[in-house]
């Protein structure tokens, strides 16, 4: 039996076409952005996807509350394990244009989320 070369250029065709709607985006950002979402900003604002991705990436860390200098000013409290893997996004909180400092309850730890400019230049 003889291949017949219209089946299988239309299969490949078929698979072809599936793999361009197949882009892996970062898994991070699935639970906050639908896919159609996703694959828009990918492919027409590529500068704020590669933004969210570092901002996971980058945006927050853990810090101990500095004992010198001025106090911090807190934005609020979080009660949070400071060990765990987070984002800005699995805590809910948003990339601004200023620093933000969050204490975390039932430690002398807090949570820093870097400013959006910091994020765009470093």
């Amino acid at each position: 039996m003889k291949p017949n070369f219209k089946s299988i250029a239309a299969t490949l065709l078929c698979f072809s076409t599936l793999g361009l709607y197949a882009q892996n985006f970062d898994t991070r950002l699935e639970p906050y952005f639908p896919k159609d979402e996703l694959k828009r900003m990918y492919d027409h604002d590529k500068k704020q996807y590669d933004f969210l991705v570092k901002a996971l990436d980058k945006g927050i860390f853990v810090a101990d509350i500095p004992k010198e200098k001025d106090p911090v000013q807190f934005s609020g409290t979080l009660n949070i394990d400071p060990y765990a893997q987070h984002t800005f996004l699995s805590l809910g909180l948003k990339i601004t244009d200023v620093y933000q400092y969050y204490r975390i309850a039932g430690t002398e730890k807090m949570l820093v989320v870097l400013p959006e400019i910091f994020l765009k230049t470093k």
